[in-house]
This record gives C-alpha cells, sequence and structure tokens, in this order.
C-alpha cells in the first residue's frame, strides 16, 4: 500500500486491500449519475442524489471508496491534487473506463454520447462545473413535478447553424410533466473567455449576438 511520509494512504490513487464486493443497485445510480452528466462529480452529489434513503454522508464516502479502491469503477483524477489543501476537499470521482464498461455490458446503460465524457479534457476545471450544474438542475427535480432528460437522450443535436457560424451551448437538457415540455440550453463561464474578441474564437459578445439571432429568428425551436 502506498502511503506518505506520515503513514497515511494517498487518497488519490487506488490501493486494493483485495476484499469481495458486489455491485448493489445504489452503485449504479452513483454510476449512472455521473455517466449522464459528464463522467465527474464530487461526493456530495453522489450522497444527494440517493439520501433519501441513506442518510449517512459517511456511509456514502466509504462506499466510494470501494467503488475507487476495490471495485475500480471509478477514479479520482488527479487534477483536484493541484488545488491548496486537497485533502480537506470532497473528493472529486470520474467513472472510470471499467465502470462505464459495466454499465454498458451489465445494466444496458451507454453513456458514451454523454458530452463531456469524449472530450480531451482541454479544460478540466470547467467540465467540472459543468457536470457540477448540469447534475444540480437535476437533483433540484427529484422532488418535483418534472422529468429531467439528459442531453444525450434529447435525440437531437444542440448545436445551432447560424448564417454561417455555429452556435455550440455548453449542455441541454429537457424538463417534462404531463402537459408541458421544455428545452433549456446552458451557457456557462469561467471567467476564462474574453468580452470582446477580433480574432476568430469564441468570446462573451460574439457568443450573445449568435444567441439573439438564434432566439430573435426562432432557429432554437427546430430543437
Amino acid at each position: 500500500m502506498k502511503t506518505d511520509v506520515l503513514g497515511r494512504r494517498n487518497r488519490f490513487e487506488r490501493n486494493a486491500l483485495g476484499n469481495n464486493h458486489y455491485v448493489t443497485s445504489r452503485d449504479v445510480e452513483w454510476m449512472s449519475l455521473a455517466g449522464r452528466h459528464g463522467g465527474r462529480l464530487s461526493t456530495p452529489y453522489f450522497h444527494q442524489f440517493t439520501s433519501r434513503h441513506l442518510k449517512s454522508l459517511n456511509t456514502t464516502q466509504k462506499r466510494l471508496n470501494i467503488l475507487f479502491n476495490e471495485l475500480g469503477f471509478f477514479t479520482r483524477p488527479g487534477q483536484q491534487e493541484r488545488v491548496p489543501y486537497p485533502n480537506n476537499k470532497p473528493i472529486l470521482y470520474q467513472l472510470s473506463p471499467k465502470g462505464e464498461e459495466y454499465l454498458r455490458d451489465v445494466e444496458g446503460l451507454d453513456f458514451t454520447n454523454a458530452p463531456a465524457i469524449k472530450r480531451k479534457h482541454q479544460d478540466f476545471e470547467h467540465e467540472v462545473m459543468s457536470s457540477a450544474i448540469s447534475a444540480s438542475c437535476e437533483l433540484n427535480t427529484l422532488n418535483s413535478k418534472y422529468e429531467f432528460t439528459p442531453q444525450h437522450e434529447l435525440g437531437v443535436s444542440i448545436n445551432m447553424a447560424i448564417e454561417g457560424d455555429t452556435l455550440k451551448p455548453d449542455g441541454a437538457f429537457r424538463l417534462s410533466n404531463l402537459r408541458n415540455q421544455v428545452l433549456v440550453f446552458r451557457e456557462e463561464d469561467r471567467g476564462t473567455e474574453p468580452l470582446f474578441s477580433k480574432a476568430k474564437r469564441k468570446s462573451i459578445e460574439a457568443n450573445l449576438q449568435l444567441w439573439k439571432k438564434a432566439i430573435g429568428g426562432g432557429i432554437y425551436k427546430d430543437h
């Protein structure tokens, strides 16, 4: 077992004890939650999603440890070690290839079209934020009259062709009940995009202009 200078196990490296564990329905819920929201979520999101029948955060943490260390269904991205005092922050979990394979082959759940999983991790922090926002939207519907449909189940591309350009929202989801449904597009920014840019790159001003055309021209109604 790998430990630090004080003899403590490194929380970001897998250290299996070789114990046997069975996959539970709650494990599948957690892996599915991560899969449909981009693959990366921290401990509080998993706990909140199943808190209706699992009240103990400590129990949630212990089970996630098993899914990481013993079963290998989650990884813990190393990028989170770069923040100040990483051991004092909730652990970020990422659905592993083994976890994706289990969901696909055993549970019949395929998340390969979920938007963030297939990215090349060009902006890790942005993708983590996007996953958190997407999961928060679903969590807020759990006790409501609305059904949440994640982006990869919409069945259509959310990108919009506008006058030779393409508007690419950060994400989308559908809310529906017996009478109505609404498609919600998401735009997210961490303060890394310029307000204006003469170069052919994304800027806040250029993006707003595309949205004005998409809304004013009713282009969004085609999705």
